[in-house]
């Protein structure tokens, strides 16, 4: 774009320098030129302007729909990402920062990627951790988030920054890790599990303060878990045909 502009200053200068006689015909060319690379430098403003944009849009991923973030990273801005019932949002490689609320009723795929939760999380859907990190940070003004929902989350790496803390939305309610606990922020919420591979790092960790789960109960938490995707999926399609049928 700079050496587009600069050669539109060079036009200038050289149609100055022209005698009368050939002026026409080179103002005709330069005209065209810059138009053309006028055209081209508001196409690339518009759309740097529509990528920053889409950065800072509520995601909500609508029923029976997929989204894939974006290479690289993404920033949410703390607007939220909801995955409503049938829908699909894939993490892959890249990195959704400043969530805001995170709300699964669909499925969040992880990948080998990194979600930042600055505000709550509600998991009334699937999670599928992957190799990814998922990180709960707070920024985003939400004070203690809560981690509610009625489905076990198992992540692979779990980070927690925030300082004030989460809270476990009901008694009963476990959290699981797989990977690394990373623990930087406030104290340890009591839903928190670890797996039988899960490795701590932190300060202000005392081994004793989280429960481990054995190799079979983990097998055990899977199988249900799969369980309970496979009859919420068929419940939802006999509701679908039901209503085609009425229809």
């Amino acid at each position: 774009m700079y050496q587009r502009m600069m050669s539109l200053v060079t036009l200038v200068a050289r149609l100055i320098d022209r005698p009368p006689s050939s002026k026409s015909s080179f103002l005709t060319t330069s005209v065209m030129f810059v138009a053309s690379s006028f055209g081209r430098i508001c196409t690339a403003i518009a759309l740097a302007m529509s990528i920053n944009t889409a950065a800072l849009a509520l995601v909500t991923v609508p029923a029976g729909g997929m989204i894939d973030a974006p290479a690289g990273s993404v920033n949410l801005a703390c607007d939220g990402l909801t995955v409503l019932s049938g829908g699909t949002y894939q993490v892959g490689a890249s990195s959704v920062l400043n969530t805001g609320n995170v709300n699964l009723q669909g499925t969040l795929n992880g990948g080998s990627g990194t979600v930042q939760v600055t505000g709550n999380w509600s998991n009334s859907g699937t999670f599928n951790a992957g190799s990814g990190t998922v990180i709960f940070a707070g920024s985003c003004g939400s004070g203690v988030q809560t981690i509610s929902g009625p489905n076990t989350t198992i992540f692979n790496n779990l980070t927690l920054t925030s300082q004030s803390g989460q809270t476990c939305g009901a008694q009963g309610q476990y959290l699981t890790v797989n990977g690394v606990l990373t623990l930087a922020g406030g104290p340890i919420p009591p839903c928190i599990v670890l797996g039988p591979s899960a490795t701590v790092v932190g300060a202000s960790y005392a081994p004793q303060a989280i429960p481990t789960l054995s190799e079979w109960a983990m097998i055990l938490l899977s199988l249900l878990l799969a369980g309970s995707t496979y009859w919420r999926g068929r419940i939802g399609g006999n509701n679908t045909t039901r209503k085609n049928q009425h229809h």
